[in-house]
């Protein structure tokens, strides 16, 4: 057989497979000769398919339990099929050379879960380096110390009755082959473990060597000790069950899962209290009902009152206006708002933000480079916040309330603050806002007309043009002053 040849099989039994499990095993049969490793592995599948005919035919399975069994089987041929090389067709070698030392190892999980497939690995090499060559350290292995010949042979062995096999076992590679002095050789089988409990996997290595020209086998025997765990739904056969007891005639026939049940406990029926040398027991006599006892009235009365007032008087203190507007103090620190100086609306706090520290360092280096130059802070407003005692708007309290932060630094004569009106959308009482600017002035400040006997009216200076702004990107600027 050659490559082409190979191919044609491998696809000819593959959509054979998808419709039949019998002609996919009967092309595999007829084409493997019957002397080599596969055709064995081939009969092991073959008495699986036997065993899911016996299945249906004495419908000892539920419909469902069947189709998994039907789903691996055909699983594992495709596997086994697309596995097969030009080597498991090809005759017999005619002799054998002589046993050398060597090294065998082999990774077979001692705990497994039922129904699930696991690849079992087998390396045999003549030295032990070779054997640990691309392995994973974090999966347990075995070595032991065999003989190794040019051509040997390793199986997996289910020890459990045929009828009744704990495993699946599948080998995907070659069961014969060559096992040269320079790198490992590899089997790779596919087991999947059918019931639960302590259950046993034997590993046979046998060595192919020829004597007085006749083939003779030297075979090494391992047994491993596997623990198999239980999963969620496990396929379990089924039982007859006699639906009416014995002699009451045919009854119905159903078919359950197997398995511990405990009988149900028969119902008792009513005793009879009335029958002879039978006394009914006495009937317990109800508790008397609990007398209801009437609330107790408070004999103190005026402990309501006087709370009442307490809190009448708390409240009082609480919701009256401050009118002390002026001598309320900066909140100090940083807050979350992006702004050098934040407020909200109809807030008399002013809040440094994440932006303060370098916009005051930026103003106290512009005035130590002039100090003859003046500073102007706005205080920002909105033409629907009511003004403090004493200030025309919320503008001209912010600017005041922003020039406290600066007074240590800069002279207060060098200092001057105004309002703003801020036009568009008024915010939300909640959202923050910019609570001020800033900007230098280098003329001389000029007083506007105002009558200085008015209450409640502040004295608003006149600017003359600025010669040097802060940058925008920096500061909210407006490049002309407001007059009030």
């Amino acid at each position: 057989m050659d490559a082409t040849a190979l191919e044609n099989l491998k696809q000819n039994v593959r959509e054979a497979t998808v419709t039949s499990l019998d002609e996919g095993l009967s092309r595999l049969l007829a084409a493997l000769p019957a002397d080599r490793p596969k055709h064995r592995q081939l009969l092991v599948l073959r008495g699986r398919y036997h065993n899911l005919v016996g299945y249906k035919t004495n419908n000892t399975l539920a419909v469902d339990q069947l189709l998994v069994l039907e789903n691996e089987l055909r699983q594992d041929i495709l596997l086994f099929t697309d596995h097969l090389s030009l080597s498991d067709f090809a005759a017999a070698p005619a002799g054998r050379p002589e046993l050398r030392p060597g090294h065998l190892l082999y990774q077979i999980p001692d705990k497994m879960k039922v129904r699930e497939r696991y690849a079992c690995r087998v390396r045999i090499a003549h030295r032990l380096s070779q054997l640990l060559e691309n392995l994973d350290p974090a999966i347990h292995h075995e070595i032991e110390a065999v003989p190794v010949a040019e051509v040997m042979e390793v199986e997996i062995i289910d020890p459990s009755a045929a009828d009744d096999p704990a495993f699946d076992i599948l080998l995907v590679s070659d069961g014969e082959q060559l096992v040269d002095e320079y790198s490992y050789t590899e089997w790779v089988f596919y087991v999947r473990p059918l019931r639960t409990g302590a259950q046993e996997l034997i590993l046979k290595v046998s060595v192919l060597i020829t004597v007085n020209e006749k083939e003779r086998t030297k075979n090494l025997v391992f047994t491993r000790s596997i623990e198999v765990g239980a999963e969620s739904a496990s396929i379990t056969p089924l039982r007859r069950v006699q639906t009416t007891p014995p002699g009451a005639g045919a009854g119905e026939e159903i078919w359950e899962e197997e398995g511990d049940y405990e009988p149900i406990p028969p119902i008792m029926g009513r005793v009879d209290t009335k029958a002879p040398g039978r006394v009914p027991p006495p009937r317990p006599v109800p508790a008397p009902a609990p007398t209801a006892t009437p609330p107790r009235r408070s004999s103190r009365p005026w402990l309501k009152i006087a709370g009442a007032l307490l809190f009448l008087i708390v409240a009082t203190f609480l919701l009256l206006p401050n009118e002390n507007w002026k001598n309320n103090p900066v909140t100090p620190g940083d807050v979350s708002s992006s702004y050098p100086v934040s407020t909200r609306l109809q807030s008399t706090e002013v809040q440094t933000g994440q932006q303060w520290q370098s916009v005051r360092e930026d103003l106290l280096r512009q005035y130590r480079e002039n100090p003859e130059q003046q500073l102007i802070i706005y205080g920002n407003y909105f033409a629907t916040e009511s003004a403090p005692a004493g200030y025309e708007n919320m503008g001209q309290y912010r600017a005041e309330k922003i020039k406290d932060l600066l007074i240590k630094d800069i002279p207060e004569d060098k200092i001057t603050t105004s309002a703003q009106l801020q036009r568009g959308k008024v915010p939300e009482k909640q959202e923050s806002l910019r609570a001020g600017s800033f900007r230098w002035s280098t003329r001389s400040v000029k007083p506007v007309d105002a009558d200085p006997n008015r209450e409640g009216i502040r004295i608003v200076p006149q600017l003359e043009p600025e010669r040097r702004v802060i940058p925008k990107d920096t500061l909210s600027i407006r490049r002309t002053p407001s007059r009030q």
